[in-house]
């Protein structure tokens, strides 16, 4: 897996012109997985014990109100 970005350049594949809004859907899935997304894989972020302090603020604020296992260790 690779981060978008270090694809461009590669033959066919280049920056889209600006947008003026994009619509973001998080997944938190159980395990770490690996989803086709507009066809192309795309690998699903694992929230676990190192990661887990990585999200923004407003979203890390969010985590133990909906996800209590995570925090708290029993997941």
């Amino acid at each position: 897996m690779v981060a978008a970005e270090k694809l461009i350049g590669i033959g066919g594949i280049g920056m889209s012109d600006p947008v003026e809004a994009v619509t973001y859907c998080h997944l938190l899935l159980d395990a770490h997985e690996i989803i086709f997304a507009n066809g192309a894989r795309t690998e699903l972020r694992l929230l676990g014990p190192m990661a887990v302090g990585t999200p923004g603020t407003g979203a890390r604020a969010e985590l133990p109100d909906q996800f209590p296992d995570l925090i708290h260790g029993a997941a």
